[in-house]
């Protein structure tokens, strides 16, 4: 199963933000994401909660650099939306898994969760793509994980700018 991955991308000075229990409302969620983008600040990971009622929660990751930069954008959404919060994680990178196979592939996502898993190695976000897999993790646990990664589909994984 080594050749599952043909390409292991990974970047660092990550910054995980969490707007929880959000109205489930995608106006809201484009409305937020849109004054982001139009602050400057490039979003990248998106991930939304299943629906609990009427509430979900939408993570994404942007770079560390661009914090201070996001924070008066979502101070001010806050003001529009009252009850809208956020949680932002410093110190994470992001690990990306690719293979033009990959959708035609079943269990490539399960391989690379166990092989992290392998080497205590916990994700804080997942997204994937018919074509690739983008994990976040812990900044100190990218070593270990690049390493199991490349032992574990034999490729060499190489760094990119966020």
């Amino acid at each position: 199963m080594s050749s599952i991955i043909s390409e292991i991308t990974y970047c660092s000075g990550i910054a995980l933000v969490t707007l929880p229990e959000i109205q489930c409302d995608s106006g809201i969620i484009g409305e937020i994401l849109t004054a982001i983008a139009d602050g400057g600040v490039n979003v990248d990971m998106i991930s939304q909660t299943a629906p609990r009622g009427s509430e979900i929660s939408v993570s994404f990751s942007v770079s560390a650099d661009s914090v201070p930069q996001l924070l008066p954008i979502i101070n001010a959404q806050k003001v529009k939306y009252p009850g809208l919060k956020s949680d932002i994680s410093m110190g994470m990178c992001k690990i990306n898994y690719y293979d033009a196979n990959m959708v035609h592939t079943p269990g490539v996502a399960g391989k690379v969760l166990s092989v992290l898993s392998q080497f205590g190695i916990h994700t804080k976000m997942i997204t994937t793509a018919t074509v690739d897999i983008s994990i976040l993790i812990a900044e100190h646990e990218l070593n270990d994980a690049l390493s199991a990664s490349e032992s574990a589909f034999g490729t060499l994984p190489q760094e990119v700018e966020f």
